[in-house]
C-alpha cells in the first residue's frame, strides 16, 4: 500500500490508518475552525474600560444640611485611538444620591455625542464612547456635570466625599451644617407656601400650603392652588388637615380636627380650592398636594395659591428648578498623508492614406483611409492614512481603487482587521482541507481493498 498504513490489533482485526496527507489536511482544518472562533470571540471583545479618565471633580456648596442638593462638575479625558464602546465610569460616595434625569449626552461643539451617559439606581455614572471617537481619536477629553442630593446626616465638620472612578479615587471636600439646635421654631405666623422635587429622576413636585393661626371666634379659610406650566396638578395626592397641634417641622400633627371640620374641595389638573367653614380660633390649615411634570423641557416650575382668612387674601409662590446633568467633549482627526499619482494619457493615432489614380483609355479611381485610433489612459490615485490605534490594535486604513475596500473592510466592526481574514473565510478554507481530507482517506482505504 502506497497511502495507507496497515497496523494489527490483535487476531482478525486490522486498523486502517489515514493516509499521511489525510491526516495533516483534517489536522490544519481543524487548527483554522478554531482560529476562527477566537479571531470572532476577540473582535466581538474590542470594548475596553477605561480608568481613571475623570481626572477632576468639583463642587461649589456650603454649609451643606442633609437632603440638600449638591451640584458638581468634572473633567475627562481618555487614551488616545480609543473605540466607540469603550467606557468609563464614575462612582457616587455614600453619602450621595443621583438627582436629575439618568441619561445623558456629552456633546462635541457641532452637536455629535461624544459619550452616552447613565446613572444607575446605585450611583454608579458609566459614560460610553460613540462613533464619533472613530473620526477624532487624538486628544479626546472634555467636561461634565451633574446634581446629588445630600442624604447623610451633617455636623458642622467638612466632609471627604471620595469618588470610585476606575481603580482611582477623586476626594471632594463638602462642607457641612448640623441640624438645628435652638431657636428653631417654625414661624406660623404667615401664610407660606413651599415646593421641592418628590423624586430623584425629578418627574412629581410635591407642595404644602400653610395658614396661620384662626384668630377670630368663627372664621372661614380657603386655600387655593394652580400649577405653572409644564405642571399637572395630582387631585388624587391630595390631603387636607387642620389642627391646634404643630410638630418640630412645624406642620399639623395629631390630635387632628379632620373629623371636626370637613373642607370643600374642588380640584382638577389645572385648579384646586379647599375651604373650612366655622372654624374656631387657633386652628392651622395645611393643603398637601403633588404635581406632575408633563412638559420635561422647562428649566423651573411654579406653583402658585393663595390663603384667604377673614376677608383677607395672602398670595403664596413657589418654583423648582428642574437639575439637567450634561457636559461636553472635543478630540483632534488623526494626521493623515496624502499621496496623489499624476494623471498619464497616451493616445496613439495612426491614419496611412493610400491613392491610386492610373490614368488610361479608361479611368480607375482607388481610395483607401483606413484609421486607427488606439486610446490608453492610465490614471492611478492613492490616499495612505498613518495607523490608527484602536483599542489596542493597530488598524491602517486606506482608500482607493483597491486600497479603499481593503481599508473600509477592516475599519467594519464584523472583520477582523489584525488578520486579513473573517471568519466566513477561514470556515470556507478549513472545509475545503476537511474534504480533501476526507477523499484522501477514503482513497486509501480502496488502496487497501486492492
Amino acid at each position: 500500500m502506497t497511502n495507507a498504513d496497515v497496523g494489527h490489533a490483535g487476531p482478525g482485526t486490522t486498523l486502517i490508518r489515514l493516509p499521511g496527507v489525510g491526516r495533516w489536511l483534517a489536522a490544519l482544518a481543524a487548527c483554522l475552525v478554531v482560529a476562527g472562533a477566537t479571531l470572532l470571540g476577540a473582535g466581538a471583545a474590542r470594548a475596553a474600560t477605561i480608568d481613571g479618565a475623570i481626572t477632576s471633580i468639583t463642587t461649589t456648596a456650603t454649609n451643606t444640611t442633609q437632603w440638600d442638593r449638591v451640584d458638581l462638575a468634572c473633567t475627562w479625558a481618555v487614551p488616545d485611538g480609543s473605540s466607540p464602546g469603550d467606557t468609563f465610569s464614575l462612582q457616587l460616595p455614600p453619602q450621595l444620591r443621583w438627582f436629575g434625569s439618568a441619561d445623558f449626552d456629552l456633546t462635541a461643539p457641532d452637536g455629535q455625542p461624544v459619550a452616552h451617559a447613565h446613572a444607575g439606581a446605585d450611583g454608579l455614572v458609566v459614560f460610553t464612547l460613540t462613533d464619533y471617537v472613530r473620526t477624532h481619536p487624538v486628544d479626546l477629553h472634555g467636561t461634565c456635570h451633574f446634581s446629588t442630593r445630600y442624604s447623610a446626616e451633617t455636623t458642622d465638620e467638612t466632609v471627604h466625599l471620595d469618588f470610585q472612578v476606575g481603580d482611582q479615587v477623586v476626594r471632594v471636600d463638602l462642607p457641612t451644617v448640623g441640624p438645628c439646635t435652638h431657636d428653631c421654631a417654625v414661624d406660623r405666623t404667615e401664610a407660606s407656601k413651599y415646593m421641592w422635587w418628590d423624586d430623584t429622576s425629578q418627574t412629581t413636585t410635591q407642595s404644602v400650603i400653610r395658614t396661620p393661626a384662626t384668630t377670630l371666634a368663627v372664621s372661614d379659610v380657603t386655600i387655593t392652588d394652580a400649577p405653572g406650566p409644564g405642571l399637572a396638578l395630582d387631585c388624587g395626592s391630595l390631603t387636607a388637615t387642620i389642627g391646634k397641634v404643630l410638630d418640630a417641622d412645624g406642620n399639623v400633627t395629631t390630635p387632628r380636627d379632620d373629623a371636626q371640620y370637613v373642607p370643600e374641595i374642588s380640584c382638577t389638573t389645572h385648579a384646586l380650592s379647599v375651604t373650612w367653614s366655622d372654624v374656631p380660633a387657633g386652628e392651622y390649615a395645611e393643603l398637601w398636594v403633588r404635581a406632575d411634570v408633563v412638559d420635561p423641557s422647562l428649566a423651573t416650575y411654579g406653583n402658585d395659591g393663595s390663603v384667604t382668612m377673614d376677608g383677607r387674601t395672602t398670595p403664596v409662590h413657589d418654583t423648582v428648578r428642574h437639575s439637567d446633568a450634561g457636559g461636553d467633549g472635543e478630540g483632534t482627526p488623526s494626521p493623515t498623508t496624502t499621496t496623489s499619482t499624476s494623471t498619464t494619457t497616451s493616445t496613439t493615432t495612426t491614419s496611412p492614406s493610400s491613392t491610386t489614380s492610373p490614368t488610361s483609355s479608361s479611368t480607375t479611381s482607388s481610395t483607401t483611409s483606413p484609421t486607427t485610433s488606439p486610446s490608453t489612459t492610465a490614471t492611478g490615485t492613492g490616499t495612505v492614512t498613518p495607523p490608527v490605534t484602536t483599542g489596542g490594535v493597530v488598524v491602517t486604513t486606506g482608500s482607493g481603487t483597491t486600497g479603499g475596500a481593503l481599508g473600509q473592510g477592516l475599519m467594519d466592526d464584523t472583520a477582523l482587521a489584525f488578520t486579513g481574514f473573517d471568519a466566513v473565510q477561514l470556515a470556507g478554507v478549513a472545509a475545503v482541507l476537511l474534504g480533501s481530507g476526507i477523499l484522501l482517506t477514503g482513497l486509501g482505504r480502496r488502496s487497501r481493498g486492492h
